[in-house]
């Protein structure tokens, strides 16, 4: 099956094309356009669709921004293939009315919310299909590192959990690359992989709300342990205690990363490596996008 992604600029939608490259064989087509232009930047897409000629195109947006595609080009769009909104954020609300402005229109034949949290307005709520492919080439490291946090931390909710952290010395910070080219992310894999566990903050972006983060997935493909907020939607997909440990606060966090076992860690990063490429593995959970999808 032949497949088209139109994406944002940025680069971290690259994991999650990737994903779909990793178990299908026909090459992908890709094009991006620049959500931050002053007007839409969707001149070139219909051309790109004709040029393609997909079996399916897969469209990955902003929420508010001008160089978004017109509703008009999006209605083109899906009159040529099947047509899936996938959403990164559906869980924070400010997506809410724009995903319900794309179904009023008729926009997309499915949306889809990739972070695992309640969005009324997501045809498909699931998790993160990401690329397992630069883990795998790293299965065999070694763990050479107790705790780690890859990501922004700044003057954030997220900051006053991993910040601490890092200044005691329980986790070691990096700051993700500047952009996912391949050979940047393979040393992000790489450096998971040598990870033995790594604490998470689910919030998201407007802090009101909580939802699954990709880094919960990239994490179980590492078999990196995850210490995930007890209230987070997590739990929801995957089993508290068995394949991830919680928190509530600060203390109980430092408390994991300076007691718990190394058995321990590798027993429920085992449990979660094992349920995502049981049940969330990129294959998966793109096959569940595009089942009996209409036009």
């Amino acid at each position: 099956m032949k497949a088209l992604f139109i994406t944002t600029s940025t680069d971290n939608c690259d994991p999650i094309v990737r994903g779909w490259e990793s178990f299908n064989d026909t090459p992908i087509a890709w094009v991006r356009y620049r959500e931050g232009a002053p007007e839409p930047d969707d001149a070139h897409l219909l051309p790109s669709v004709d040029q393609a000629a997909p079996d399916v195109v897969f469209y990955i947006g902003a929420a508010w921004l001008p160089g978004n595609p017109r509703i008009e080009t999006l209605q083109e769009i899906r009159k040529r293939a099947p047509f899936v909104h996938i959403c990164f954020d559906g869980g924070d609300n400010p997506w809410w009315p724009k995903m319900a402005e794309y179904r009023a229109a008729g926009c997309f034949s499915r949306q889809v919310n990739i972070d695992g949290a309640y969005c009324p307005t997501a045809d498909l709520i699931t998790l993160c299909p990401i690329d397992p492919r630069p883990y795998q080439a790293w299965s065999s490291a070694v763990k050479i590192r107790r705790g780690g946090f890859a990501g922004f931390t700044g003057n954030t909710y997220r900051g006053s959990i991993v910040n601490p952290l890092v200044q005691k010395g329980l986790v070691e910070l990096r700051h993700r690359v500047a952009g996912y080219k391949n050979s940047d992310y393979s040393q992000f894999a790489r450096w998971l992989c040598e990870t033995r566990c790594t604490v998470n903050t689910a919030v998201t972006g407007t802090n009101t709300r909580r939802h699954v983060k990709g880094r919960i997935i990239e994490a179980g493909l590492a078999k990196c342990a995850v210490i995930e907020e007890a209230d987070a939607p997590t739990k929801n997909w995957f089993v508290p205690r068995q394949d991830y440990l919680t928190f509530t606060t600060l203390s109980e966090v430092a408390y994991l990363i300076h007691h718990v076992s190394d058995e321990e860690f590798s027993r429920v990063a085992d449990n979660m490596h094992a349920k995502i490429v049981e049940k969330y593995s990129a294959k998966s959970i793109y096959e569940a996008m595009i089942k009996d999808l209409p036009r």
